[in-house]
């Protein structure tokens, strides 16, 4: 796996949850 990749993963992981934090605490928890 190249390193930029991995960085590429973790930056869709942030942003991922940046979203489910923005939706709120209902939508995060609803696992949808």
């Amino acid at each position: 796996v190249r390193v930029h990749e991995v960085h590429a993963s973790a930056d869709a992981v942030r942003v991922a949850r940046a979203i489910e934090a923005a939706a709120g605490p209902g939508a995060a928890g609803s696992g949808a």
